[in-house]
């Protein structure tokens, strides 16, 4: 451009503007001037510099990447330049959203950023970076950041930046991208390429930009007139992985042109920073790459019309500088277009054969070489000396409209900081004229009355407020115009309708010699309904206060009472409050003096007694036990301490609470088993004995249900019923049986019933269970004592008629052996009759002694011949596929033992009858063994470390053996394999207990598949009595001519013992009537010499007989005879003095002798 040196139109153009500026400075002088008088009046400090205003401020950046995003340093550079105070602090905020964008990530970092918050100051300013930012603001604006201006910049969402025009307290900068712009130089550059490749990903700006990308392209393509419309196509990661978008780079078509949006995260969320994802672009793409902002040029992207991040930042600090300063929010309104220019890489030119001169004006190119500075550098140097000396004139030559126009920037700075200074206020600021007219006003007069501003210029003071106030605005107007200032709380109206409070204060100010009245005023609405609240709520604790059931005291430190409320007074014993104040609580209330003491030491230590239980004495000197809850506080104004405390009565609950105490206790003490459960049946409470029967500890059985204790013997009705039962809200009562921990069974007896709250319903049940397990068993065992017992009744009557029966065939036999003594023949076949009696005879009296109707006594007893005997009777019993083999190791005399020979019996019965059963399906041996052995059956044991003879009763069998559990448990009282078969699991157990007491010792030993076998250790008799020697029978009977009364029921019997006695010279009278033989007594006291009487008759019994001879005063001797021998017969003996008992079936030698010997004693 040329320049004239001097004069000239273009010097006569200036003088003329010159001249025009200094018109209109004219022209505005006296607007000036009034502007300097509002200005006198109304004094800002025009003096303190902006830097100052946030000097110390607090500012915090969100920004929505991390640091190393190539965005961030200009946007750091431009906040800084834009803020322009190094006595700011700026805290930053990394979301790195591009890489953590889920919403867990979100939360994560809000948690992570609320942690931080709460322990930082609160920042007067939030400035947020790009989409990200935003949004997380707005979200946990009410959570952070309320009340707190927001700046944004860096937006890419249009939408939302036209949104917040209407927020109050958000303003900013939108980051509008020239997408349009972009692909019009793109065509410019290629106009052969018709086809745009759009990329993308899931990211939240990525989206925004690919939506305005739809939308520009759509309406270019609607637009287009004058060329072919384009095509485009759209690599969207959030839809493929980095793999797959390789590959779809690789296979563009080459007449494409492509536009990256944004490549960041692709659908697998893996996520790339922006070299990584731009350096992976350029290794697979052949055609030319544009971009939409800064970051990237100069590392393979061509260029477009480019985004200034620092211009983005800087802009918004600028605004965020100005409300630092006091400037409103609603100030600024948002600014959406971007001053972006068209930037590209000179490497990339070259790369695609793009001339510069298909370039647009203005476009800046990066990284040019061979500038045209270095090629012309002496023509520039000579250009350059000739415009420096034509700015110098043009300087001169400006210099004085410069002084105007820096007086005329300076007018509209005052004018505007005025303004802002105004509209600052954080009240309501107003100018009225001298009717009520509004002649300047801030703008939250506009807000409060929600009028726009040219409406306010339009009304007066009247206008803004409801007639009843008019008057009082007309007064103080008057007295305004009178020099004296007002101060007035009015109601106003807004334009809607509310009905606002305010404090209104107004003074008179002269301008120009016209009044003007200047007032302030402050929205008081939310301070009146503060104060309403705060009176309600006052009102409602002091109601809580006085109908509060906990007496509450607030004492001075030495314990005078200063407050008091209705139920202290009544806890206490004084008719209200006031009474009580002054008083000394330590003197008055206390019963127990160390109580306080205690007190005062938590006091001191603490501050606090929250839970503490003292003794109180009431004003009648009743006493009773209090809870309080004690603080020590400190009044702010004296710093006074004083004690306040809440107590109530609790004597009633501790006596409850003992009582409780006192029911629990009994119930964890209780013998019997406690079990609790709720509706469901699981269970929730079990006492000691519980746990003690059922072998489950507490912790194992609660939250279970019974049914954990069942043993499935009970049937399902069993159960039905009890349940049926309880629920219907009935006590039921029963037996069941359970199994323990360990595996056994054991019965109890149970008492269930519901247990009831306060309304009736059933809320648990409660179950009292009894072990009665060892009352069964001796409940069983009784029954088979009885059993016994009658077994042996039973035995005793059949071997009392059988023994009859014996007694007439082996006296009849004999009488006959008598009479045929000279047939060899005949006697032959008698004795052999006799043998077979006398078989008879010891099967009864083996009989007899399994019953137990002998006497247990021990005596000498010879282990050999028991044996043999037993082994006659098994012979007879068990089945013929068992065969019976002895392994007798002992001869002579060397096999007695001191025993009862019936208890022992019973043993060796017991152990061969359980083989026997062993044995009974598939048959096999059973061996009975005795042997004398000189050791210790257990070595091990310490009661018999001492050896000594033994003897070794075995008994072994061929069975399929013993399992080991069942052989550890085989002697345990009522513990049977054979349930099914009628075991009592008693026999065993008996049979060690008859060991036991002779002694003796039992062992078992078990082979699986192989048998068991018994070993019976009995101590060796050594004993003289162990020699029996067999007294010799007399060859001749001894005979007698004494007078003989025989008495028995049986007539064969009767008459087999009459021959006898008769044969042995004998006067005999028989007779089978007890009866009849006491008349004949009574007839002749002293006709007979010797009674022989049966024991066993109907209608009068041998002792019957006995004790009625005896009552007559006779003193006869007497035999009685008897079937079965009974210990109670022989207690009878002494008393009736009865001389002799014989047992039948009597023989004839033994009848001979003890007739004999007895009337031989009685003579």
């Amino acid at each position: 451009m040329m320049v004239p040196l001097a004069g000239g139109p273009r010097e006569n153009q200036m003088g003329g503007k010159m001249r025009h500026l200094l018109v209109l400075f004219l022209r505005c002088l006296p607007c000036l001037l009034f502007s300097g008088v509002l200005l006198m009046n109304f004094p800002v400090p025009l003096n303190t510099t902006l830097a100052n205003c946030i000097r110390g401020k607090r500012v915090l950046l969100i920004c929505s990447y991390n640091a190393v995003f190539p965005t961030f340093a200009d946007q750091y550079d431009g906040l800084r330049r834009g803020l322009d105070s190094p006595d700011t602090t700026i805290d930053i905020e990394f979301m790195d959203a591009k890489r953590f964008s889920n919403p867990s990530d979100i939360e994560m970092f809000r948690r992570h950023f609320a942690y931080k918050y709460i322990n930082h100051q609160p920042y007067d300013l939030v400035m947020t970076a790009d989409d990200a930012a935003l949004e997380f603001t707005l979200k946990h604006r009410s959570e952070f950041f309320s009340n707190i201006p927001v700046v944004f910049f860096g937006l890419n969402n249009l939408d939302l930046a036209e949104k917040m025009d209407a927020e109050p307290m958000i303003t900013g900068v939108a980051e509008m991208v020239s997408i349009s712009e972009t692909l019009e130089l793109m065509f410019q550059l290629k106009p052969e390429s018709k086809n745009v490749i759009a990329i993308s990903d899931s990211t939240i700006s990525g989206q925004s930009d690919l939506k305005t990308f739809s939308e520009t392209i759509h309406n270019m393509n609607r637009d287009i007139k004058t060329r072919e419309p384009f095509t485009h196509q759209i690599l969207d990661l959030s839809h493929m992985t980095w793999n797959e978008f390789e590959k779809a780079l690789k296979n563009l078509p080459m007449d494409s042109q492509v536009l990256l949006l944004s490549a960041y995260r692709d659908s697998n969320g893996e996520a790339l920073n922006f070299d990584e994802s731009l350096k992976l672009i350029n290794q697979n793409l052949r055609q030319p790459l544009y971009h939409l902002w800064k970051h990237g040029l100069g590392s393979g992207i061509l260029g477009g019309r480019i985004i200034s991040h620092f211009e983005q930042a800087r802009k918004a600090a600028e605004i965020g500088h100005e409300i630092l300063c006091g400037q409103s929010v609603s100030d600024f309104r948002v600014i959406m277009k971007s001053p972006n220019i068209v930037t590209v890489d000179h490497n990339e030119l070259v790369r695609f054969g793009i001339q510069e001169s298909a370039l647009p004006e203005g476009t800046a190119i990066l990284n040019r070489k061979n500038s045209f500075y270095q090629q012309n550098r002496p023509a520039v140097i000579a250009a350059s000396s000739i415009i420096m000396v034509l700015s110098i004139l043009v300087t001169i030559l400006t210099a004085s409209v410069k002084r105007i126009k820096i007086a005329e920037r300076k007018l509209e700075e005052e004018k505007e900081f005025m303004t802002k200074s105004i509209n600052s206020i954080p009240g309501i600021f107003y100018v009225l004229n001298s009717r009520g007219r509004f002649i300047r006003w801030n703008e939250n007069l506009s807000l409060f009355s929600g009028r726009s501003n040219e409406e306010l210029a339009e009304l007066t003071a009247f206008d803004l407020h409801s007639p009843e106030y008019h008057e009082t605005i007309r007064h103080s107007i008057e007295s305004i115009l009178l020099g004296k200032s007002v101060n007035v709380e009015l109601e106003a109206i807004r334009a809607n309708g509310e009905r606002p409070h305010y404090f209104h204060k107004a003074s008179p100010v002269i301008n120009n010699s016209e009044l003007f009245i200047v007032g302030t005023a402050i929205d008081i609405t939310d301070l009146k309904k503060t104060t309403q609240r705060l009176q309600q709520s006052e009102e409602k604790f002091r109601r809580i206060f006085e109908s509060m059931p906990e007496g509450y005291i607030l004492a001075r430190a030495d314990g005078e009472i200063v407050l008091a409320n209705p139920a202290a007074a009544r806890l206490l014993g004084h008719t209200c409050p006031e009474t009580m104040e002054g008083l000394n609580i330590g003197t008055e209330f206390y019963a127990n003096i160390k109580d306080r003491e205690h007190l005062l030491e938590i006091l001191k230590e603490k501050g606090r007694a929250p839970e503490f239980e003292m003794t109180f004495m009431r004003h009648d000197r009743s006493c009773f036990i209090a809870e309080a809850s004690v603080h020590l506080v400190q009044d702010e104004d004296t710093d006074e301490f004083f004690i306040e405390g809440l107590f109530k009565d609790v004597t009633r609950r501790k006596e409850d609470e003992h009582k409780i105490l006192q029911m629990a206790t009994a119930i964890d003490q209780a013998f019997e088993g406690v079990m609790i459960t709720d509706l469901k049946g699981t269970i929730t409470y079990v006492n000691p004995s519980f746990e003690r029967i059922s072998g489950y500890t507490s912790a194992e059985i609660m939250g279970k249900n019974p049914r954990v204790l069942s043993s499935g013997k009970s049937d399902r009705h069993h159960h039905e019923n009890l349940w049926s039962t309880i629920s219907s809200g009935l006590t039921w009562v029963g037996t069941l049986i359970n199994r323990h921990k360990n595996g056994s069974l054991y019965e109890i007896r149970a008492t269930i019933s519901p247990i009831r709250d306060p309304e009736g319903k059933i809320v648990n049940f409660v179950a009292v269970n009894q072990d009665i397990t060892q009352e069964k068993r001796l409940e069983n065992m009784l029954y088979q004592s009885q059993k016994m017992e009658a077994l042996g009744t039973l035995a005793g009557g059949i071997a009392h008629d059988f023994n009859n029966i014996l007694g007439a065939i082996t006296g009849y036999t004999e009488l006959c052996m008598d009479e045929v003594s000279n047939q060899v023949q005949a006697t032959r076949l008698l004795e052999s009759v006799m043998q077979a009696s006398h078989r008879a005879e010891e099967m009864v009296r083996q009989i007899l002694a399994f019953s137990k109707m002998k006497e247990i006594e021990k005596k000498p007893v010879a282990m050999g011949l028991l044996l043999d005997e037993i082994i006659l009777f098994l012979n007879a019993t068990l089945p013929k596929n068992i065969e019976i083999t002895k392994n007798f190791h002992i001869t002579g005399n060397r096999d007695f033992v001191l025993a009862d020979s019936t208890q022992i019996q019973q043993v060796l019965m017991n152990l061969c009858t359980n083989a026997g059963h062993a044995m009974a399906e598939k048959g096999g041996t059973l061996t009975i063994g005795l042997s004398r052995t000189s050791f210790s059956p257990y070595p091990g044991s310490p009661e018999n470390q001492n050896e000594k003879e033994w003897i070794q009763l075995s008994i072994s069998d061929t069975g399929p053996g013993i399992g080991k559990e069942t052989l550890r448990r085989i002697f345990e009282p009522y513990f049977t394999t054979r349930i099914n078969s009628g075991g009592t699991g008693l026999g065993l157990a008996v049979v060690h207990g008859i060991i036991k007491n002779h002694n003796g010792e039992i062992t078992v030993e078990s082979f699986p598949g192989r048998g068991t076998v018994f070993h019976v250790y009995l101590p060796v008799d050594r004993s003289d009595e162990k020699i029996i020697r067999t007294a010799a029978l007399p060859r001749i009977l001894p005979c007698g001519t004494e007078k003989i009364l025989l008495v028995d029921d049986d007539e064969a019997l009767l008459d087999v013992l009459r021959r006898r006695l008769e044969k042995l010279g004998y006067n005999v009278v028989a007779t089978t009537s007890p009866a009849e033989a006491l008349e004949k007594i009574k007839s002749e006291l002293n006709y007979f010499d010797l009674l022989l009487t049966d024991k066993t008759m109907p209608v009068m019994d041998g002792f019957q007989l006995v004790r009625e001879i005896r009552t007559l005063g006779s003193k006869i001797p007497i035999i009685l005879c008897t079937g079965s021998a009974d210990s109670r017969d022989s207690a009878k003996i002494p008393g009736l003095k009865i001389n002799d008992i014989m047992t039948k079936p009597v023989g004839k030698n033994s009848l001979a002798c003890t007739v004999r010997k007895v009337l031989d004693d009685a003579g």
